[in-house]
């Protein structure tokens, strides 16, 4: 086991989107070094407007210190069996205030400096991404940084975006070496949400994950869930945060640095796009060269036209060599390369709550030579482990499988992460063979060429000064189209051509600047790739062994591994029996909205709401929960209701309510005398007060007594027309448009429009162009947008005491900023959207009505003022007059010319796709009948188990424990010691025929 001990400092960089919570975990992340720190407010933003505008360096010391929860008799209380209790109880746990404290233990090992990188949002700067990354590294070259330990990406819980998808993606593969030291950390998470009876955040967040590790290539990447509120007063949440700290400096502490001096960096799609054009250039230069110097050469002697021939194919082979020669430096070196990762902490009680013993081993399967991977050792292989007991390990450092067995002793703070490193030497052991069978064949040609060179018996002549002109010019266009061929650059000639803005410009102008800036700095890019060999050559790997557990001592059951195996398939087989009932329900269920070509009440309603937003608002909910005040029997849709990360409504829907706007109240469960919220409100002290006052179980909410002011005089026929979201998950908003504004020709006049605000959602450029976009769409069709409305949801009741000052003027900003944005014609600026300076600060600017509302299951006090919000938005309606819609011809027509501003990247996503479809049905086509040839596979994608990306884990579904894992734990297979592997060979090849299952 490598140790870890010596590393006494360590550099963090994070990335992720704007307002995702970067620099308020920076923030925790100081609180938790030093308990005394006082978090400075001025450092993170509110959750709507982004605050980070460059790169900030920040320094923490801290020997990692573990916290632990108190009951009142002292005792160490578990939090993590609160978990096996019902959801309900498990959140007033968390809530506690008074019943429990922390207490912190300092630990025995020494400190360790960390120095944090925060950085500005991926998807807020107007730069390209290859321009971010530069700004990014330079910045952390002018401090010196000498390696990354780790790369922390925060994920907030907000609609996952295929245009944040992309802006990872492109990070991802711009940066192919920090792709083992990344963590994706899930911010803003209820812990609430970690029950197991939260099967809804479950699958989101599998879902989630899903697409994480699509993007990095490996299924095994560390997610870690935490929520950072800088306020909270809760002793186990602040106990969970801190622990959740811990973590992430310690998973820094565990890596391998990269360092920055021999990192590379992949050449993105915009940066092959310009080089494309330069290609065509490079091409047609030699071609032209090539044939006036086949010119000149008849010109001259035969003896010396010869000799020049030879040369200009030595130049040619020589520029082939130096391209081969970089590569083999890339792959051919002893740096550590990580081949496997797996970890395991509190995220386990999602699989099993009442499992505390599990095991992992690597690989998936045996590796042998008729299977044809290629045979290796483990070179490194460094283990954290925390609150955790080894009962068993097998293989290690120099041999090919490893495996452990073990056990948390502490549900609450179980750690064991595993990082298992081979050399690069060895990973790509197939493309350096081929590398250097091609670098043996052009040396040996060179050699045989000057030979024949010698031989001619030309070398006393002079060459013509015209012949030597066009050789030189000759040579720089083939190494300028060396170049452009590789498929990375150094770091270092990255941010060079960066700094240079070679390739954030027009193409054509972009590929006449990197034309020159190769040639110019030649002298200066060799020098830095010869500089990143020798740094890579001198780095002195340490390998130590693993320390492997001595197995009489710790063996307590020689069929665990057996038992383990067993209950998981009993589990595999219960969540698919409950996932067919579900998907036969939802088949079954009828569709809860009428028809838009309905007749009979849709004609008859009275008043009519149209309702949008940004996807994953809560408009759905919304609306449910507008159905239930109606109706107190109608149970709220799950099935309707998105997860706050993925789009789900598709197409606009109508649905109708008819109520009499009761109005509620709540009063004591046992006195039954009301209680006045705005007075219970008043009479708290501070925020965690009124949370505790307003989550009293000991309440009831109850219609009001019926009088005038309660009740209108007859019941009202509402319509709703629910819509697509706005920037949709899935890249759809150019569809969305059409289908919504079908949707409101269809209804054709609107007595209200309800504008749905998630509050915890950052207002991004592309929410700001769209919102203006529907605001000019609505003001064409109704000449005005007098009866707009904002209602802003996730709100919770807790934050409107009068003490949350931060909170107040957040949303007060946040309603600016969108009324300027719905101003009767207002129109984008220059970049397509309004400034948000100029939102928030303009004094005079009428505001459109505004509500706030917590849409989710609530204790009484906050049920009713759910439902009296509701009342409100509904009496609204009623008393404001309808808009109806300018149908002519000539209006219509003027707003379906209006262009959509994701109309050119939908364009450009349609045309990316279909030359992807094209670009694979011919290398399909190409390689149909033809033998593979030997590229550059890493062992990560050979060494698999029949149906996983990477290694296996007892606890993961459809996996088996390999035979080989079971002999050298010493663990008799169920199959029997004479089973045949006829059985296995048969579905290995059906596998491979039929391709891998479809996700």
């Amino acid at each position: 086991m490598a140790d870890k001990a010596t590393q006494r400092e360590c550099n963090i960089l994070f990335l992720g989107e704007s307002q995702s919570g970067k620099s308020t975990l920076i923030e925790c992340l100081k609180k938790y070094a030093d308990p005394d720190y006082i978090v400075n407010r001025l450092n993170i933003g509110d959750g709507i407007f982004s605050y980070t505008s460059n790169v900030i360096k920040t320094t923490i010391n801290t020997n990692l210190p573990t916290s632990h929860v108190l009951g009142k008799q002292e005792e160490r209380i578990d939090y993590g069996t609160f978990l096996e209790g019902d959801q309900e109880d498990y959140e007033d746990e968390l809530n506690e205030r008074r019943k429990y404290r922390m207490e912190r233990e300092e630990s025995n090992s020494d400190q360790v400096t960390f120095n944090l990188y925060d950085t500005p949002g991926l998807n807020e700067i107007a730069l390209f991404d290859e321009k971010n990354i530069a700004i990014i590294f330079s910045a952390l070259e002018k401090e010196k940084v000498p390696s990354i330990n780790l790369v922390i990406i925060t994920i907030a819980n907000n609609p996952f975006t295929e245009d944040l998808q992309n802006a990872l993606k492109a990070y991802i593969n711009l940066l192919p070496d920090l792709n083992g030291n990344i963590v994706f950390v899930h911010t803003k998470i209820d812990y609430s949400k970690l029950h197991p009876q939260e099967e809804q955040f479950v699958l989101t967040l599998k879902e989630k994950k899903r697409i994480l590790h699509h993007l990095m290539g490996r299924d095994t990447v560390p997610h870690v869930l935490i929520d950072n509120d800088i306020n909270s007063t809760r002793v186990i949440r602040n106990c969970m945060t801190q622990n959740k700290l811990r973590e992430l400096l310690a998973i820094a502490k565990l890596n391998q640095p990269i360092p920055l001096q021999i990192m590379y960096v992949n050449k993105t799609e915009k940066m092959r796009t310009i080089e494309v054009i330069l290609k065509q250039k490079c091409d047609a230069k030699i071609t032209a060269l090539e044939a006036e110097l086949l010119g000149k050469n008849e010109t001259m002697e035969t003896v010396l036209a010869r000799r020049l021939q030879i040369e200009n194919v030595i130049a040619m082979l020589e520029q082939d060599l130096q391209t081969v020669s970089r590569d083999l430096a890339f792959y051919d070196k002893e740096t550590l390369e990580l081949l496997y990762e797996e970890r395991y902490d509190q995220a386990w009680s999602m699989t099993k709550i009442s499992e505390p013993r599990t095991a992992m081993y690597y690989p998936g399967r045996i590796i042998s030579a008729s299977s044809g991977f290629i045979s290796h050792t483990l070179d490194l292989i460094d283990i954290q482990a925390h609150n955790i007991e080894v009962m068993r390990t097998a293989g290690g450092v120099g041999e090919n499988h490893w495996a452990v067995q073990f056990r948390r002793e502490c549900f609450q703070n179980g750690v064991f992460h595993v990082k298992i490193y081979i050399k690069k030497s060895k990973m790509y052991v197939r493309e350096i063979e081929r590398l250097r069978t091609q670098e043996l064949v052009i040396k040996s040609t060179i050699l045989e060429l000057q030979s024949e060179c010698q031989v001619c018996g030309a070398e006393g002549q002079e060459i013509p000064v015209e012949v030597q002109v066009v050789m030189e010019e000759l040579g720089k266009w083939r190494h300028i189209l060396g170049r452009i061929s590789a498929q990375r650059l150094h770091l270092g000639v990255f941010q060079a051509v960066m700094d240079a803005d070679v390739y954030v410009r027009d193409d054509s102008v972009s590929a006449a600047n990197l034309e020159s800036h190769f040639w110019e700095m030649k002298t200066k890019i060799e020098e830095l790739e010869e500089s990143a060999r020798l740094f890579a050559m001198s780095l002195n790997q340490d390998e130590e062994t693993l320390e492997l557990v001595d197995s009489d001592e710790h063996v307590e059951d020689p069929g665990l591994f057996a038992e383990v195996e067993e209950k998981d398939a009993r589990r595999e087989a219960e969540e698919a029996e409950a996932l067919a009932l579900d998907e036969s329900r939802k088949e079954a269920a009828p569709s809860p909205f009428p028809s838009p070509n309905r007749s009979g009440n849709v004609g008859e309603s009275q008043y009519s709401i149209l309702v949008f937003g940004r996807t994953q608002a809560g408009k759905s909910t919304f609306i449910e929960f507008v159905r239930n005040y109606a109706n107190p029997d109608h149970a709220i849709d799950k099935n309707l209701i998105g997860s706050s990360n993925f789009s789900k409504t598709e197409t606009s829907k109508e649905f109708i309510v008819t109520s009499d706007l009761p109005s509620h109240e709540v009063c004591h469960e046992d006195s039954h005398e009301p209680i006045d919220t705005e007075v219970l409100c008043q009479s708290c002290n501070n925020m965690d007060d009124y949370a505790d006052a307003i989550n009293n179980k000991k309440t009831t909410c109850r219609l009001a007594q019926q009088n005038s002011n309660h009740l209108l005089e007859r019941p009202v026929t509402i319509k709703f027309l629910d819509t697509p979201g706005i920037n949709d998950t899935n890249c759809r908003d150019v569809e969305h448009a059409k289908r919504i504004i079908d949707g409101m020709l269809n209804v054709k006049s609107f007595n209200l429009i309800v504008v749905i605000v998630n509050i915890k959602h950052p207002i991004h450029r592309e929410q700001r162009v769209a919102f203006n976009y529907y605001s000019r769409v609505i003001h064409a069709l109704q000449g005005h947008l007098s009866n707009v409305v904002f209602v802003y949801t996730h709100v919770e009741y807790k934050c409107r005491h009068h003490t949350n000052i931060n909170h107040h003027e957040a949303l007060d900003r946040a309603h600016r900023a969108f009324s300027c944005l719905f101003r009767e014609g207002a129109q984008p600026s220059e970049d397509g959207v309004s400034d948000l300076a100029m939102m928030t600060q303009e004094s005079d600017m009428d505001l459109y009505p505004r509500y706030v509302i917590d849409l989710k299951k609530h204790r009484p006090i906050c049920k009713c003022m759910m439902q009296e919000t509701i009342r409100d938005i509904l009496r609204l309606a009623v008393t404001t007059p309808a808009a109806s819609f300018n149908m002519s011809k000539e209006n219509l027509d003027r707003v379906w010319a209006m262009e959509h501003p994701d109309k050119k990247n939908y364009e450009a996503r349609e045309k990316k796709a279909k030359e992807e479809e094209f670009r694979k049905r011919q290398q399909a086509e190409a390689q149909a009948g033809v033998e593979k040839k030997a590229t550059p596979i890493p062992l990560t994608d050979l060494i698999q188990p029949d149906d996983s990306p990477n290694a296996q884990s007892a606890d993961c579904q459809g996996w088996d424990i390999p035979d080989w894992c079971k002999s050298v734990l010493g663990i008799v297979s169920d199959r029997g010691e004479d089973c045949d592997d006829g059985d296995d060979e048969e579905e290995r090849r059906e596998k491979e025929e039929t391709g891998p299952k479809e996700e």
